[in-house]
């Protein structure tokens, strides 16, 4: 499967964990929840030491949301994105998304390992939010620039 059929796959999901909301809304975590959230994404913010987010409460473990996900996005630090992996696969949950510069080698040796359906390595903006800028620019210059093949 291509990177743009992943991509495919995975934005066709509806009902997603979410992973690296913030009480700080200037948090990019933030910013990726609510453009996803207009879209029209079921999403579960899960947060360890949060009771809501944005009027939503927060799970406290990926496991929490088992049987009501299809797949999990993940907007943390990279220290943090192998711990999210390990519950998604733990809670069963095979499709992740890991945005750009939360993966790390680690990461994506576990997802090879594990054989998950995982998106790295992109801006989750870029393909949710595709008129604001800067998300547009980005767009155009991966497609344009680079030879990606975009949605």
């Amino acid at each position: 499967m291509t990177k743009l059929e992943k991509i495919d796959q995975f934005l066709g999901l509806k009902n997603l964990a979410f992973v690296g909301v913030s009480r700080n809304d200037k948090k990019f975590g933030n910013m990726v929840f609510k453009s996803m959230k207009s879209k029209g994404y079921n999403l579960y913010p899960v947060h360890q030491s949060m009771d809501s987010y944005d009027g939503i409460p927060c799970l406290k473990s990926i496991d929490q949301t088992k049987g009501k996900v299809e797949g999990v996005v993940v907007v943390t630090n990279k220290n943090f994105a192998k711990t999210a992996l390990k519950e998604a696969l733990d809670a069963d949950i095979r499709n992740v998304w890991l945005q750009m510069g939360s993966d790390d080698e680690s990461s994506r040796e576990f997802i090879k390992e594990h054989n998950l359906n995982a998106v790295t390595g992109e801006c989750m903006l870029m393909f949710t939010d595709k008129q604001k800028f800067p998300h547009n620019f980005h767009r155009w210059v991966k497609v344009n620039l680079t030879g990606f093949k975009s949605v």
